[in-house]
């Protein structure tokens, strides 16, 4: 009776493995069929190519010299995970979207190169950042297959606290170093908009009433992998 046991905890144990193989054998043909139908490997590879002297590591840090806070501290997206996150909410030709910190606008120039979307806007507070992502569109707009998609870019120098961006429908915001204050007054202007919006946010969620938090994955930025919020109007 015992051996017969025994044989069964060994199936079992078996068709135990056997399901999860299967299981990661689906989840990666799906991200290989993903990665092939947005052409990935290929988009990626101008990516790299047109951000690979675009230090903005150096530039933010020199441009802080004088002036400094934790809302200023400077990151960046992957561009393999940070398409992935947008996919999830499927940019279109009716979408605008805003990035709003831009750095040197590696965000938007994805963005451009993969979503065929209606506006494409980066708000940065620093001009030294700003002008180095205006680079970054000069080059990309000499490139023929994306140039279509570089003249809806703009890259505008100012703080999102003080500009209009209230046409958006979809908003990224790396919220990583945002606390008091800025966090506080950037959720109240996040509630005074009209649009129907979706806003990305990453390390932690939205305080704002005014939205839910549709879903909840994983986005892995110039530090590390971080988690990454969805947030949809909350139902009224």
């Amino acid at each position: 009776m015992s051996y017969k046991k025994d044989i069964l905890i060994f199936i079992l144990i078996n068709l135990v493995f056997l399901l999860v193989g299967i299981k990661s054998y689906r989840n990666t043909y799906k991200i290989w069929r993903w990665k092939r139908n947005l052409g990935i490997p290929k988009h990626l590879k101008h990516f790299n190519s047109l951000v690979q002297d675009a230090n903005g590591f150096a530039i933010s840090k020199a441009a802080r010299k004088d002036i400094d806070a934790p809302e200023y501290t400077y990151g960046e997206i992957t561009f393999t995970s940070f398409i992935a996150l947008l996919s999830q909410v499927n940019p279109n030709k009716n979408t605008v979207f805003y990035d709003l910190g831009s750095g040197v606008g590696k965000a938007n120039i994805a963005c451009a190169m993969i979503f065929d979307i209606k506006k494409n806007i980066g708000i940065e507070i620093f001009k030294e950042l700003q002008s180095a992502s205006l680079r970054l569109k000069k080059r990309l707009l000499s490139h023929p297959k994306y140039s279509n998609s570089a003249k809806k870019i703009s890259f505008i120098n100012g703080n999102y606290l003080n500009y209009d961006f209230s046409d958006a429908n979809l908003i990224f915001i790396n919220a990583t170093g945002l606390f008091g204050g800025t966090w506080v007054a950037l959720n109240k202007k996040l509630d005074e908009l009209t649009e129907e919006v979706i806003v990305i946010t990453t390390t932690k969620c939205l305080i704002s009433k005014k939205f839910y938090i549709k879903k909840e994955t994983r986005l892995e930025m110039s530090w590390g992998v971080v988690n990454a919020f969805i947030h949809a109007p909350a139902p009224k």
